[in-house]
């Protein structure tokens, strides 16, 4: 088992290098990669996230319709005047997306 999971974490290695490599192979990848480590908190798995579902500011008008797409805004639930529930994630949008956030 253990030289097994020896051999899953060098082909986990191995496809982040590639991923790494694909993206700074692009000009126009490497650009947005460069935008997206200027916000603090992003890492590399969170960018390589963002470039491959086109999550870039070009695509969307605001901050919201990232959020919205991501499956990431509150809603509120509520029925009339009787039910109030708590705001919750929507789940509308990408769950990959919204899993890997």
């Amino acid at each position: 088992i253990s030289s097994h999971i020896q051999w899953l974490d060098n082909e986990i290695k191995n496809l982040a290098k590639k991923i790494r490599n694909s993206i700074d192979d692009d000009p126009d990848l490497r650009q947005r990669k460069a935008l997206l480590e200027s916000i603090p908190g992003v890492g590399e798995r969170t960018i390589s996230l963002l470039l491959a579902f086109s999550l870039t500011p070009s695509r969307f008008k605001n901050a919201r319709q990232v959020t919205a797409y991501a499956g990431l805004d509150p809603r509120q639930h509520e029925s009339g005047s009787s039910v109030r529930g708590k705001p919750h994630i929507s789940r509308f949008g990408h769950s990959v997306i919204r899993k890997m956030m």
